[in-house]
């Protein structure tokens, strides 16, 4: 996050859910011979920046034993993994190792996003977890845990105010839908065209600057016409430089 400058809130919630797991006395279940982690949600409207807020806790970092080391998950070498002389925290999706066999639970293999994925994130014995929602609900598997917690009148939830993301322009009051079915960038060049008149025109009105969003598909890749039966998907594995889904390009 170091080439982005991060709003006022987004920076206080950061900072509230490092404090909170920093402080965290470990509840021993006897049921379950293992700590509670601490669950926390971060509640916040979507566009508000929540994954910003939450890349924000690696700034944190003096809190944390020496040399500890903060990855992204397809960064991890088996050095990092063997080395148990230092501590390692590894950054992804619950996606990476939800698979049915825990035997099978390798890196870089990649499984379906599909069903509740609580109860292999708490087979990996996590210190802590983070539910990151605008409308958030907890999965059966975590209910007990969050009672508990409760009881202890632990402080699960950080909660962002919309009028304060609403104040920082991350959301709008009014928005204009447009269709297109043309090519990505013939869209992307209209668009920022029109982008620019509406800003002059704000300027002249002393208006907030408009913007502009280009909902795109994922991870199928941009093809001609007459190649769009294929549904060609985009590689996840291959360098970043490569990589050729929509998002990526823009």
């Amino acid at each position: 996050m170091e080439n982005f400058e991060l709003h006022d809130y987004q920076k206080e919630a950061a900072k509230k859910l490092a404090d909170k797991h920093c402080n965290y006395q470990p509840i021993f279940d006897l049921q379950i011979n293992q700590p509670i982690p601490l669950i926390q949600s971060l509640v916040s409207v979507t566009g508000s920046g929540k994954t910003a807020i939450l890349a924000q806790t690696g700034k944190y970092q003096s809190l944390l034993p020496p040399q500890t080391q903060i990855k992204p998950f397809l960064e991890i070498a088996y050095e990092d993994i063997a080395n148990f002389q230092v501590p390692l925290i590894y950054v992804d999706t619950v996606q990476k190792f939800s698979v049915e066999n825990k035997e099978s639970r390798k890196i870089y293999q990649l499984e379906a996003d599909k069903g509740d994925k609580s109860q292999k994130a708490l087979e990996l014995n996590p210190q802590g977890i983070i539910l990151s929602s605008g409308t958030p609900s907890y999965p059966a598997r975590l209910k007990p845990y969050l009672e508990k917690l409760e009881k202890q009148r632990h402080g699960l939830i950080t909660a962002v105010s919309f009028q304060r993301v609403k104040a920082r322009q991350m959301v709008k009051s009014k928005v204009v839908l447009g269709g297109y079915n043309h090519p990505m960038h013939e869209v992307i060049n209209e668009m920022l065209g029109d982008w620019q008149e509406l800003s002059k025109l704000a300027a002249k009105e002393n208006l907030p600057i408009p913007k502009i969003i280009y909902v795109c598909k994922t991870n199928l890749l941009e093809l001609e016409a007459k190649k769009a039966r294929q549904r060609k998907r985009d590689n996840p594995q291959v360098p970043f430089s490569q990589r050729q889904a929509p998002p990526i390009l823009i």
